[in-house]
């Protein structure tokens, strides 16, 4: 009976000791792997990055900042980063007569190695805009096209775009239908290699039509968007996902829509696949019945495929535990090179008991047959009803992922909105080790995980934090070195990544303590320097 028991403490202390041991290298090699997590304002009243493309050494990205010259206009943002994250060079496009907004993740390679965006310019009327930078940020050209319908409307809304073979460009645009009331139509326009036309075609009809993802294949164009009626009615909404493919002459090949009976997202991003279908980021849709005017909101973020035939093949939903909102989708889905899956980046909203929301950065990834892999839920600590947005993603030279959006700071003074730019490892862990807890020891039914990195830290204290189930009146606080509490938080959400700003804390050593009601779970020194 002695033998039994020592036995079983035996293999318990060497599974916890190969765990331990397992989080040592892990971590020990994440030298070639590193993460970061940064919001800038680059000394601009405001700034947001919507497009990030990565070489193998380092990033570059585009996006919108607000001058600091009256009359404040927006203007285009080119920004070239180091593989740690550090700013290495900044050009911008500002006018005191127009502005320049990139807002959409179109930033690309051209065949010959430079980079383009699309984006819109409004002077006096609303045009479509691409602009051509070297790999310094020097603009090469930046041609603006008018509207399809002008003069009668000027609305451009620039969505989507793509490199042809020719290293011209394909611009997915949407514009207002002088015929209908708050109609808009899916608008192409190919261009040549120095931005000038060639032709533009519009595809629609008297819905609310919008392209929000192309990819170029030799023989076409495929589109993706969405088709609804949520501008036209009040209630009995209808939204469908819509993917079409053009050949190289703007002719129609085919035509998708989904299921009429779902409510479904755009198709926000779309990766081809070698069988010859589509994996599509989007989301899950519900109307809810209100007074005056329904609501349309989406309820879960979702990846599905698309087999050959545009027959769905697989869905992945992943669903927050939450309330449905305008917003719960993915905005970017890529393939991950070793054929492990499909990662998706976006924005899931959390809504707490007094009814306030904070929107937070959301990462995913799927498997090749649709199974949910990981989901990493990131969320800043700065105060109530903070929206974070992530839009771009993109696998990274190190198998890890890059990824680009905004942070609002609603308490803020003027409301600024920064620029976030953060890199995980390929598993999606800004703190690095987070995939390595996710297997509890079953016979630790209150068992948790609680990981802080970095550590030292001089910006930002991301804390990783993952329980069997969520304890009730689960909370953390941190105290100083005199024993003052200095912050305090719930621990409403599982399996997630807590960002909490300490840059302007005062140096010196922290405790945070995690607690379930009046007893104390657990404690974890940090140092801020």
């Amino acid at each position: 009976m002695t033998l039994d028991v020592q036995a079983v403490f035996y293999l318990y202390i060497m599974k916890k000791l190969l765990l331990f041991t397992a989080l040592l290298i892990f971590t020990s090699g994440l030298s070639a792997q590193n993460t970061f997590n940064k919001r800038l304002r680059f000394d601009f009243l405001a700034a947001v990055l919507t497009s990030i493309q990565p070489t193998d050494s380092c990033y570059y990205a585009t996006g919108i900042i607000a001058d600091t010259i009256f009359p404040y206009n927006t203007g285009n943002v080119f920004v070239k980063f180091d593989l740690e994250g550090n700013v290495q060079l900044l050009k911008t496009i500002t006018d005191t007569l127009a502005t320049y907004e990139t807002w959409r993740e179109t930033l690309s390679f051209t065949h010959e190695g430079n980079l383009a965006v699309s984006g819109f310019s409004i002077d006096s009327t609303a045009k479509l805009m691409i602009i051509k930078y070297d790999t310094e940020g020097d603009t090469l050209f930046l041609k603006k096209h008018f509207s399809f319908f002008y003069p009668d409307t000027h609305f451009a809304g620039p969505t989507a775009m793509g490199i042809t073979s020719e290293n011209g460009f394909i611009i997915g645009d949407r514009n207002e239908n002088p015929n209908g009331t708050n109609n808009y139509d899916m608008i192409l326009l190919k261009l040549d290699s120095l931005g000038n036309l060639i032709w533009k075609k519009k595809y629609g009809d008297p819905y609310f039509d919008r392209p929000g993802s192309i990819i170029i294949q030799e023989d076409g164009y495929i589109i993706g968007g969405i088709k609804d009626n949520t501008t036209l009615v009040n209630s009995n909404y209808f939204s469908q996902v819509h993917i079409f493919k053009v050949d190289t002459a703007g002719q129609m090949i085919w035509n998708y829509l989904s299921p009429f009976h779902r409510l479904m997202d755009e198709a926000h991003s779309m990766v081809a696949t070698e069988d010859g279908g589509l994996v599509i980021a989007s989301a899950n849709g519900i109307e809810e019945n209100n007074s005056s005017v329904n609501g349309l909101y989406w309820k879960s973020g979702l990846i599905f495929k698309l087999n050959a035939n545009r027959q769905i093949e697989w869905e992945c939903e992943f669903r927050d535990p939450t309330f449905p909102t305008l917003f719960n989708s993915f905005s970017k889905v890529v393939p991950v090179s070793d054929g492990s899956g499909f990662v998706a980046t976006g924005y899931f909203v959390e809504t707490y008991p007094n009814l306030h929301q904070d929107l937070h950065g959301w990462l995913v990834k799927a498997s090749p047959e649709g199974d949910s892999l990981w989901s990493r839920k990131l969320r800043f600590l700065d105060s109530y009803g903070d929206r974070h947005f992530l839009y771009d993603v993109k696998e990274t030279v190190d198998g890890g992922f890059i990824m680009v959006g905004q942070a609002k700071e609603f308490n803020a003074p003027a409301y600024p909105q920064q620029a976030w730019i953060l890199k995980v490892d390929q598993y999606g862990c800004l703190v690095p080790g987070c995939h390595l807890i996710n297997d509890l020891d079953e016979a630790e039914v209150d068992a948790f995980r609680l990981i802080l990195y970095p550590n030292p830290v001089s910006d930002y204290l991301n804390i990783y934090y993952q329980a069997r189930s969520l304890p009730k009146n689960g909370r953390f606080t941190i105290m100083n070195a005199e024993g003052k509490v200095v912050r305090e938080f719930a621990a409403t959400q599982n399996d997630v990544t807590q960002i909490l700003p300490v840059y302007d804390w005062a140096k010196g050593g922290y405790f945070l303590q995690f607690w379930e009601g009046v007893e104390l779970r657990g404690s974890r020194k940090f140092l801020v320097q």
